[in-house]
């Protein structure tokens, strides 16, 4: 059995909860879908933001399940069996958790030297900074969870105060600039999706013993919608100060507003925004690959030699952090192929999202008295459009083959890992067994 569960307050779920939504590579995805899509964001927010209700559902369904151990995990496996739950959540969780943490390491390391300190080498940084998050992790989840919610009321306060400003100074000859006509794209509509992934790591990093009696639901509610009004509002707020093409096509297009906001004032803010949302998101990924990693050796469903991964979590950040300093060492970030890799890893972490609404649909068939017929349309909604914004996302990839070929390799490497799971941590064949097994 793992240790004992640990409840956070709401303040530090929500910090979870926001974990990966406030990123560099985030605020960008936002800018540019904001430059495309225009006044019509608002319409995709809310629709994106719906489909994020339908997962919560979802999510609650299956930890209110009948057992004293319902959760994820346990669903995957009682619906599905051992290897899908493993593979489905984890093959998303770990992509993820090494190539976003490579890139946006980086990135804040190019941040501080070209904001902060120009003399301080961005590599430097980018090192300092992973050996500070891992460090972090050596004193446990509590102690993160605090860090996290340091994190992320940095970024949000930066982000909230900038937006306030480009309330107040919005320029009046805006209007007059070329204008970028709003465009339907059916490839960025799904991409709006992506705004909101990581959600649940608000349950991978509070670990809720009990059975959800509302709180986590009404927690993820209430920061889906904060978060909406929030990307609602810097998107607004963006239009205003930029022109819709700028956005659209800027590889920065959160720095383009701050500095049209405030200067050399708003460079610094959005500065620190990014480097507090960098460690927000490394931090949150961290703890929860680290308690996936756990909770996987100790249902024997990974080798676990010497039981590393369940006694001693702070291994499963050491072999993290040296795949993520090795790749920034060989120059990935930065690269054309990272960002496929990172496309692979967010679609996978899109598929946990529909398999746990086809959990809910199977498991509500085996079991009548705690899932109603009326209860259908959701889950079955949601699957269908994750689905099909996996299907669209996948087809119109820029960088098909390398995509196709990542996501084979990666979930090989994980089926690979689980067989050898299973064959090492077998328990011995006694005499009387093997008796039994010949006659």
């Amino acid at each position: 059995m793992l240790k004992k569960s640990i409840h956070f307050p709401p303040i530090i779920a929500l910090a979870w909860f926001t974990g990966l939504m406030l990123t560099p590579d985030t605020l960008t995805l936002l800018g540019n879908l904001v430059g495309m899509h225009q006044g019509y964001i608002v319409v995709w927010l809310l629709l994106g933001a719906c489909v994020y209700v339908l997962n919560a559902r979802s999510y609650r369904a299956l930890f209110n399940r009948p057992g004293p151990h319902a959760d994820i995990s346990t669903s995957y496996q009682t619906a599905w069996g051992d290897l899908p739950a493993l593979l489905i959540p984890l093959s998303g969780r770990l992509v993820t958790t090494v190539i976003a943490s490579t890139g946006l390491l980086v990135t804040a390391g190019f941040v501080f030297n070209e904001v902060f300190i120009y003399w301080f080498p961005n590599f430097a940084f980018a090192f300092i900074l992973l050996g500070v998050l891992m460090t972090i992790q050596l004193f446990g989840p509590s102690v993160a969870g605090i860090f996290q919610v340091g994190f992320s009321a940095i970024a949000i306060a930066g982000l909230i105060l900038l937006s306030i400003s480009g309330l107040v100074t919005t320029p009046a000859d805006l209007a007059d600039k070329a204008d970028y006509g709003a465009t339907f794209d059916l490839r960025a509509l799904f991409l709006t999706l992506w705004l909101w992934i990581g959600f649940d790591l608000l349950y991978d990093n509070t670990r809720p013993e009990a059975k959800d009696t509302g709180h986590q639901y009404k927690t993820i509610l209430g920061g889906l919608v904060a978060v909406t009004v929030m990307f609602g509002l810097w998107g607004y707020v963006s239009l205003q100060h930029v022109e819709a093409g700028r956005l659209a096509e800027s590889t920065i297009a959160h720095t383009l507003t701050a500095r049209e906001i405030l200067g050399q004032s708003g460079r610094i803010i959005i500065g620190l925004v990014a480097i507090a949302g960098t460690c927000a998101a490394v931090n949150a990924l961290f703890t929860s690959i680290s308690r996936m990693m756990r909770s996987y050796a100790r249902q024997g469903l990974i080798p676990s030699p010497g039981v590393l991964f369940e006694k001693r979590p702070a291994v499963t950040i050491f072999f993290a952090g040296l795949v993520i300093a090795t790749l920034m060492v060989g120059g990935m970030a930065g690269t054309e192929a990272i960002d496929t890799f990172l496309r692979a890893g967010l679609l996978l972490w899109m598929l946990n999202y529909a398999v746990v609404h086809l959990t809910v649909l199977r498991l509500s068939t085996n079991a009548k008295s705690w899932a109603s017929s009326s209860a259908f349309w959701e889950p079955a909604a949601g699957a269908a459009i994750l689905l099909a914004g996996i299907a669209v996302l996948m087809l119109t990839d820029p960088d098909k083959r390398t995509l196709f070929v990542f996501l084979a390799v990666s979930v090989g490497f994980l089926l690979l890992l689980s067989l050898i799971g299973k064959k090492v941590n077998r328990p011995p064949i006694t005499k009387i067994q093997s008796v039994r097994n010949n006659q």
